[in-house]
């Protein structure tokens, strides 16, 4: 269904109707505005659907949306992936996520086109205590009782070499900079829910990343070093690496370095 044509009426804003289908069967219809983008038109299609941010758009060609400042697809038949990621997040973590809604991210315009970023933010946080099992966790946590920080639930979106917005989950522990202690915890890649690494406290509260699978990526042409010791930064060993701090550290700080 297309809806596109403008209005007799020019105060009336041309919109574009969307049949959106799920894996079970479910269907409804989208509308959005002539002109918006697909960031919009997830947003709205998350907001119908009701299943908060844990959901994927793909086109009737078969390609996943996932570049939230692009045009609206051409045809108007939608599917729409649900994520499961109770198999590989942590139950606290999954709570979060299940809570989450759209919003904006962190960091200005010009800045996240220099350092090829989209959205990164911070969606929710819970008690190191509700995650002792994390096989990162600092090792003076047990000796504290696991009382001391918390998990930042985060979106990360990285802009690889070939145009492709790779969206991450890291649950990732803000550590204690009296206690001398970097971050500490895992990414995900969506929309899988694959783990693919993660970040370890390192040195004097510094932390270091480390990468158990980079095949996703293709390496952009230039990103800015990041200097940041506690986001990663100054101990990256790739250029994956230097771009998850640099990723780290506008979801946190706002800025780079």
């Amino acid at each position: 269904r297309f809806e596109g044509r403008q209005s007799e009426n020019p105060m009336v804003e041309a919109t574009r109707t969307f049949q959106v289908s799920t894996l079970n069967g479910r269907t409804f219809d989208i509308s959005v505005p002539d002109g918006s983008t697909v960031g919009e038109l997830w947003e709205e299609s998350s907001r119908v659907a009701g299943l908060g941010i844990l959901v994927a758009l793909v086109s009737e060609e078969g390609a996943r949306l996932d570049n939230p400042s692009a045009a609206l697809p051409a045809g108007s038949q939608l599917s729409i992936i649900v994520e499961n990621p109770e198999s590989t997040v942590c139950q606290a973590a999954l709570e979060v996520l299940r809570k989450a809604k759209p919003g904006a991210g962190m960091g200005s315009a010009d800045v996240l086109q220099r350092y090829c970023l989209g959205r990164c933010r911070m969606m929710g946080s819970f008690p190191t205590k509700l995650w002792m099992e994390d096989p990162r966790i600092a090792d003076f946590m047990g000796y504290h009782n696991y009382s001391l920080c918390e998990y930042e639930v985060l979106e990360l979106t990285l802009i690889d070499g070939a145009g492709r917005h790779h969206q991450l989950i890291g649950v990732i522990n803000s550590g204690d900079s009296d206690c001398n202690i970097g971050f500490w915890g895992p990414i995900y890649l969506r929309p899988s829910f694959k783990e693919v690494g993660g970040i370890l406290s390192y040195g004097d509260t510094g932390s270091k990343w480390v990468i158990t699978d980079e095949s996703w990526y293709k390496v952009p042409a230039s990103v800015p070093p990041c200097n940041s010791e506690l986001s990663g930064g100054s101990n990256a060993q790739s250029p994956l690496e230097n771009h998850l701090a640099c990723a780290l550290s506008i979801t946190f700080w706002g800025s780079i370095d």
